[in-house]
């Protein structure tokens, strides 16, 4: 595998800001938002308690702490959908230039969800000044059924790469990071990288290649079909299935389709590496998708890494404690990246954790 040599910057000085160095001083940080957007202020100590936010999600004022700038619901499909919109965070201060990026798509077995699940989970891969953080919204089953998703998440990496100048992204080095839906949804993207037909036209960038560099997978959906095989807590079987609802009918009557939608499908050599993580007491994603996921590249020959958890009894919050097992993957999701992206000679531990 070949690791080239990545500048390391001293400072990056264009990426700061003379008109905030007032709070850097203060809050020994620096986070803004775009300049098009009014200056982010925090609130009241009461105010900010009201503010309901999804798990995982940071308020402003939280934001503002650490080293970062973060630009909010920026529109990645050319369009004012709330779902097709997502947000940047960069480091004040970026380790490589241009920056490694990894794109976060959340779970919620394509029904619910929202990328602001992603600030605290991601937060400190973009304190680390080494990778830049985009998380994106995608249209779920109430709006759009398969492909909708997956052209979704090929725009927003178009986007990216559209935007490298601007953001400072190394559009060479893109990693999807993905949970349970968001799982299945990078999987399916890495592994149809060359196939244009899947690409979708959503944008104005549709001359622009949707590849990726590195894949990490947690409690992804790999095979729809084998799920009416796998047991679990979820009736497969029922219309109301995440699946049926993802593909717009039965699974057992729409087995093509679901085959379509099954990253599996899509396994080829040219693939790019990939690290899996799943629960083996997880009842919404059997792990044995995991194993049939590891299998199959093990037959083509792509570099890939399966973890397993075994005191997780179901998918990760996005928020986790310090000492999890999650926070522990986390960890080896890292060293993946690190190894992949940057090019360091790291070793992934795959060993359980328990």
């Amino acid at each position: 595998m070949h690791n080239p040599t990545f500048q390391r910057s001293s400072g990056w000085a264009l990426l700061k800001c003379a008109a905030v160095a007032f709070v850097v001083a203060a809050l020994a940080g620096c986070a803004q938002r775009p300049a098009t957007q009014e200056p982010a202020t925090a609130p009241a100590a009461d105010q900010e308690a009201l503010v309901m936010l999804p798990a995982g999600a940071l308020t402003e004022a939280q934001l503002l702490q650490h080293p970062i700038r973060y630009y909010l619901d920026l529109p990645y499909a050319g369009n004012d959908n709330p779902r097709q919109r997502l947000d940047v965070y960069v480091p004040e201060q970026p380790s490589y230039v241009p920056m490694p990026v990894v794109i976060y798509l959340h779970g919620g077995l394509w029904q619910s969800g929202d990328k602001a699940q992603a600030a605290e989970r991601m937060l400190g891969l973009v304190t680390s000044g080494d990778f830049a953080v985009v998380a994106m919204n995608y249209r779920l089953t109430d709006e759009a059924q398969w492909p909708a998703q997956l052209h979704d998440v090929k725009a927003a990496i178009r986007w990216v790469r559209a935007q490298s100048n601007r953001y400072g992204f190394d559009p060479q080095r893109i990693a999807l990071w993905g949970h349970e839906a968001g799982g299945q949804l990078a999987l399916a993207s890495a592994m149809t990288n060359q196939a244009q037909d899947m690409a979708g036209n959503l944008g104005a960038y549709t001359h622009i290649r949707s590849d990726v560099a590195a894949v990490v997978n947690y409690s992804g959906i790999t095979d729809l079909n084998a799920l009416l095989s796998h047991a679990g807590s979820i009736d497969r079987a029922s219309s109301t299935a995440p699946e049926a609802l993802l593909i717009g009918g039965l699974l057992r009557e729409n087995s093509d389709i679901a085959s379509a939608a099954s990253p599996i499908h899509y396994v080829r050599r040219q693939a790019p590496p990939v690290m899996s993580v799943y629960a083996n007491r997880d009842q919404v994603v059997p792990e044995a998708q995991g194993r049939v996921l590891h299998q199959r590249l093990e037959e083509v020959g792509t570099e890939h890494y399966l973890v397993q958890l075994t005191t997780a009894e179901e998918n990760t919050p996005n928020a986790v404690t310090a000492d999890s097992p999650w926070a522990q993957a986390d960890q080896r999701a890292l060293a993946f990246l690190q190894r992949v992206l940057l090019g360091h000679l790291v070793t992934v531990d795959t060993q359980s954790i328990e």
